[in-house]
């Protein structure tokens, strides 16, 4: 290999172990049991959304939207 590249992979290397090293500055914050919300609660607006719907009920309303030009 020649100098120039030697340098640019030595440089990348070195770029990559700091960047492992010192990346993350700042740690996630930890949340308490009294910081202000519930944490497993849905909202109220949420309440209806989840439904119980099968592979087969989906493929058949997808195939019901497909013209034979697809």
């Amino acid at each position: 290999m020649k100098r120039p590249q030697l340098i640019v992979v030595f440089t990348a290397i070195v770029l990559v172990l700091l960047l492992a090293l010192f990346g993350r500055t700042a740690h996630k914050p930890v949340h308490s049991a009294d910081d202000g919300h519930e944490h497993n609660a849905q909202p109220n607006n949420a309440q209806g959304m989840v439904s119980d719907i099968s592979f087969d009920t989906l493929l058949a309303i997808s195939k019901q939207s497909l013209t034979p030009t697809y």
